[in-house]
């Protein structure tokens, strides 16, 4: 293993990142004792009468005071900290999944409709895709997106920090802050997502959420609970008329909530395998799809019929 890479893999952990933070600021701690020290030797010599005023200009400089000293340096380690770990933790969010795709699921396959006329084993209008999904759907009174996604052992792993893995998302503003206070950062978001462990949370959660315009206002339903890996179906079904919001995972219902917050505006598309803008702590890092669209909300019999089209490994 070279330098490099055990430096790499030490900042990454949780305890020994916080070692190596230590050490940067001991060390300019140190630097801005042995600076002052310096002063004062200077102060001892005779320099001469040309060279002494200068050195004596110098050794002011450095005898200020140790404090203020150690306090100029203790700011620079944190900044050279702070911008070693923001840097880190790209690295360790491009590196700490296995891209199982060459591509996130963004293959423009041809979209497949089947009605209950069909030899679909889903009643009902369906549509099946591998490509974006509009986000207009979401304005339809009822509806059903699910989708698949192959579930790693490095989504399950305990990171330095926590981040936002996203298997399908939308949002206004392209997924980007809005930054006017009286209304929510993103506005009409809508996403299920991996809110991967951290070394404060070891367990993570997945996660579906949604808004509107509200500033206050969010639809969340997640659950803690532990998944393996393999190809796992997300489905989120809603339907106005009943006032009800369910998420669902594999053949489970993980929890519902009143028809609230729910963003009927949306445009654009559904981002599949990453966040509305794009990053690469937001991105899966893993097979997405195929993703189902169902012009109802889904029953259990039609979940039971859709689990059990598990895509081959």
């Amino acid at each position: 293993m070279s330098l490099i890479t055990a430096v790499k893999k030490a900042w990454t952990d949780p305890v020994w990142s916080k070692v190596i933070s230590g050490g940067i600021l001991a060390a300019l701690g140190a630097l801005g004792t042995l600076l002052y020290k310096t002063g004062q030797w200077l102060m001892t010599v005779n320099w001469g009468a040309t060279i002494q005023p200068i050195v004596e200009g110098i050794a002011w400089v450095l005898n200020v005071s140790i404090p203020l000293w150690i306090l100029i340096f203790m700011a620079i380690g944190i900044v050279l900290a702070r911008f070693i770990f923001r840097r880190m933790s790209i690295w360790v969010s491009k590196n700490s999944l296995t891209r199982t795709s060459t591509s996130v699921s963004v293959r423009k396959s041809a979209i497949s409709v089947s009605t209950s006329n069909s030899s679909s084993p889903i009643p009902g209008k369906r549509m099946i895709t591998d490509g974006q999904v509009d986000a207009s759907i979401l304005q339809r009174p009822s509806g059903t997106i699910a989708a698949w996604a192959l579930v790693t052992d490095e989504h399950n792993k305990i990171g330095s920090v926590k981040f936002y893995r996203y298997i399908l998302a939308s949002a206004g503003n392209n997924g980007r802050k809005l930054g006017n206070p009286s209304l929510p950062t993103y506005p009409n978001a809508w996403a299920i997502s991996r809110v991967t462990p951290s070394s404060k949370d070891h367990t993570g959660s997945w996660r579906f959420f949604c808004n509107a315009m509200d500033k206050d206002g969010i639809t969340d339903i997640s659950t803690n609970a532990a998944i393996s890996p393999g190809w796992r179906l997300f489905s989120v079904g809603w339907s106005k008329a009943d006032s009800v919001i369910r998420f669902y995972i594999d053949d489970k219902l993980i929890g519902e909530r009143p028809f609230l917050h729910w963003p009927e505006h949306s445009t654009g598309l559904i981002k599949t395998g990453t966040w509305q803008h794009d990053h690469a702590s937001h991105q899966f890092n893993s097979h997405v799809g195929p993703v189902i669209l169902l012009e109802n909300i889904i029953s259990t019999a039609e979940l039971e019929k859709l689990f059990g089209e598990r895509p081959p490994l």
